[in-house]
């Protein structure tokens, strides 16, 4: 019986390999077994937390710590969240110059709106950012929804709070940002 490591086999080397030992039952080639499956399931693991996950690549406490760093220091300049003009032509070209909320034409002051709120850590990136009409933008306000079913939500002073219009406005960017023409166009201009 040739003895080599599971990660080197895979997954269907290592069954390969069992099987071919003749007892299938043999507690070695179970634990052999084992380890590819361990050893799937922790680079399938590690792929899924790098896709799923991009806005807690850097802990939220570390990019509040770097922001205030940055404001005391005078680097800041009262920019939070600052979108530069080329970030701001590229998310207009990817959203088709119209509000991904409610889909109207935003040709006079579009906004350009961090997805995942800059306010509890997300990242001035084109990844974060959608355009939105001013006043779903401001219906918008920080809503966000966290997979454990909790959701913030906080509105700009003036503005009347409207959840379910935040709601609905989070929803139809999560879609939009499902479609590969977005990108495409993002890239390509």
């Amino acid at each position: 019986m040739r003895l080599l490591a599971p990660a080197v086999l895979g997954p269907a080397g290592a069954l390969a390999l069992w099987l071919e030992a003749g007892d299938p039952g043999r507690l070695g080639g179970l634990a052999l077994l084992a380890a590819a499956g361990l050893v799937l399931a922790l680079a399938a693991g590690a792929w899924a937390s790098l896709c799923f996950s991009w806005p807690a690549l850097v802990p939220a406490g570390w990019r509040r710590r770097y922001r205030r760093r940055r404001r005391e220091a005078g680097l800041d300049r009262g920019r939070a969240g600052y979108i530069s003009g080329r970030l701001r032509r590229r998310v207009r070209l990817a959203d088709r110059n119209a509000c991904t909320g409610c889909g109207a034409p935003a040709l006079r002051h579009p906004h350009v709106d961090h997805f995942f709120p800059f306010s509890l850590g997300g990242r001035t990136v084109f990844l974060n950012c959608m355009l939105l009409c001013p006043e779903c933008n401001e219906a918008k306000g920080n809503y966000w929804e966290f997979p454990s079913g909790r959701s913030v939500y906080r509105v700009m002073d003036g503005v009347r709070p409207d959840r379910p219009r935040a709601a609905a406005i989070l929803a139809a960017q999560r879609r939009a940002r499902r479609r590969p023409g977005r990108w495409i166009r993002a890239l390509m201009g």
